[in-house]
C-alpha cells in the first residue's frame, strides 16, 4: 500500500509473551503508542531471512496492529489494521453475543483469531484468561474466570477435543457449558461436530472472516453490523464494512482490495459462496477448490465433506494433482489413526476410491489415497497445512502414476 506523510512507529512483540502483547496493544489503541506486530521470537528472524522479508519500522498513523497471514494456502502477507477497524470489529462481535465479556485465549496471538480475543478485552476493559495447551488448559482458564459473560474462540479440532472430554467427564462438561458462546472458525465446522456441541448444551457460533476483515465479520451466516457481503458472477465472496484492513505492508495481494463505481471499497476473498433460502451466507470453499477433471468440475471441498460424513476424515484433505490425460485429478490424504472399521479391520484404499467414484463419477476417483500415520500436518492455527500437503502430493502422484504404468490399480 502507499503510505501518506503521517507515520507511526511499528514495534515487534514476542507473540509468546501475551502480557507484553496486551500491554503494547493497550498503548497502541488507548494512548497513541506504536503500532504492534506480534511475531514468534524463535521463528520470526529465520522466517524473514528465508523469505527475504524487509524490516518495516513505521506504518500509517491510523494503523494499530499488523498481523501476518498464516500462508497455509498462499504466500504470507502482512495486513495492516487500523484502530477504528479493530474497535468496529469488537463492537460488532459483542453486539452479536451477550454484550461485552471476559475471554479465554486458546489461540496464538500472531494470527488474527487469537489477536482479536486480546483486542476485545483491551477495548472492553474485561479479563483475559490464558489457556495453556490442551483441554486441561482450557478447563483451568474457564474455572479461573470471574462472574460475568465468558467467551472463547476455538478452531474445530479444539472443539472436537473439548467435546470428547466433556462427554466423558462431568466437571469438564460443566466448565464447557460455563462459556456463554464459543466462536468457531478458521475452517469449516462439520455438522456432526456442531450437533455434538448442541446436544451438550454448548452455544457454538460459526464465524467467517479473515485477517483482512479483522477476524470474523459473519456469524452463523449473518453479516455483522455495517458489514456487507456480495458475490460476483463466479460466486467469489466480496466483503465491505468498517472492519476492513487498511491494506498490506508489501506488494503481495495485488487486486485483493477493489473500489466499485460508487466509491465503496471491498475485499475480494479467495472463497466461493452463495445465499441460502433464508438469506444467510453459505461459504462453499476456496475459489481454487474446483478442479476440471476430464472436462468435469469437481469441488475438492465436497470431496472432503463426503469423507467426513463417512467417518474417514476428521481432517481429510483433497488436493488437485496435475494429470497429462485428465488435466487434473483428485488426491486424498487421510488421518492414519482412522483407518479402521468398527470391527477393527483396516479400510482399503479401494473403498475410499469406490465411495468417491459413486458420489462424483470417474472424475472424482482419486489418483492416490494416502493414510498419514502422523496425522494430517497442521499449521499453528490447527488448519491443514495445504502447502506441505501439495509437496507430499507430488511424490504420491508420481508413485500412483508408476503403479498405473506397471498395470496396477490405484
Amino acid at each position: 500500500m502507499t503510505w501518506g506523510s503521517h507515520m507511526r512507529d511499528l514495534v515487534c512483540v514476542d507473540a509468546d509473551d501475551v502480557d507484553a502483547f496486551r500491554a503494547a496493544l493497550t498503548e497502541a489503541l488507548n494512548a497513541g503508542g506504536p503500532a504492534v506486530f506480534p511475531q514468534r521470537a524463535r521463528t520470526a528472524e529465520a522466517g524473514a531471512a528465508a523469505r527475504k522479508v524487509p524490516p518495516i519500522a513505521a506504518v500509517a498513523n491510523d494503523v494499530a496492529l499488523v498481523i501476518q497471514t498464516s500462508g497455509s494456502t498462499a504466500e504470507p502477507k502482512r495486513v495492516a489494521l487500523s484502530g477504528s477497524a479493530l474497535r468496529a470489529a469488537v463492537a460488532q462481535s459483542h453486539d452479536a453475543l451477550s454484550g461485552a465479556g471476559n475471554w479465554v485465549l486458546a489461540l496464538p496471538v500472531h494470527y488474527v483469531a487469537g489477536a482479536m480475543v486480546v483486542v476485545r478485552t483491551v477495548v472492553a476493559g474485561t479479563e483475559l484468561l490464558r489457556a495453556s495447551a490442551g483441554v486441561d488448559g482450557l478447563w483451568d482458564a474457564v474455572a479461573s474466570a470471574p462472574v460475568g459473560p465468558l467467551y472463547a474462540a476455538l478452531v474445530p479440532s479444539q472443539l472436537d477435543d473439548a467435546l470428547a472430554a466433556a462427554q466423558q467427564n462431568g466437571r469438564a462438561r460443566a466448565l464447557l457449558r460455563r462459556l456463554d458462546a464459543v466462536l468457531v472458525g478458521g475452517q469449516k465446522l462439520e455438522e456432526p461436530l456442531a450437533r455434538r456441541a448442541s446436544d451438550l448444551g454448548v452455544r457454538v457460533v460459526r464465524t467467517y472472516g479473515s485477517t483482512e476483515t479483522a477476524g470474523g465479520c459473519v456469524y452463523d451466516g449473518r453479516a455483522l453490523g455495517g458489514t456487507r457481503v456480495q458475490f460476483d458472477a463466479a460466486g467469489r465472496v466480496f466483503i465491505t464494512g468498517p472492519t476492513l484492513a487498511s491494506g498490506y505492508l508489501s506488494s503481495g495481494g495485488a487486486g485483493a482490495f477493489v473500489t466499485d463505481a460508487e466509491g465503496t471499497r471491498w475485499w475480494r476473498s479467495g472463497d466461493l459462496g452463495e445465499w441460502t433460502e433464508d438469506g444467510r451466507v453459505r461459504i462453499l470453499g476456496r475459489a481454487d477448490s474446483v478442479i476440471i477433471s476430464g472436462g468435469v468440475k469437481v469441488n475438492l471441498i465436497e470431496v472432503e465433506e463426503a469423507l467426513h460424513e463417512h467417518g474417514w476424515g476428521r481432517s481429510a484433505v483433497a488436493v488437485a494433482v496435475d494429470d497429462p490425460h485428465w488435466g487434473q485429478r483428485v488426491g486424498v490424504f487421510l488421518d492414519g489413526s482412522l483407518r479402521r472399521h468398527p470391527d477393527g479391520t483396516p479400510v482399503a484404499d479401494s473403498e475410499v476410491s469406490t465411495l468417491l467414484d459413486a458420489r462424483f463419477g470417474p472424475a472424482g476417483r482419486p489418483v492416490f489415497v494416502r493414510w498419514l500415520d502422523a496425522g494430517i500436518p497442521m499449521t499453528e492455527t490447527r488448519k491443514p497445512d495445504r502447502g506441505r500437503l501439495r509437496d507430499l502430493a507430488a511424490d504420491a502422484a508420481q508413485g500412483a502414476h508408476n503403479k498405473v504404468d506397471r498395470g496396477e490399480g490405484v
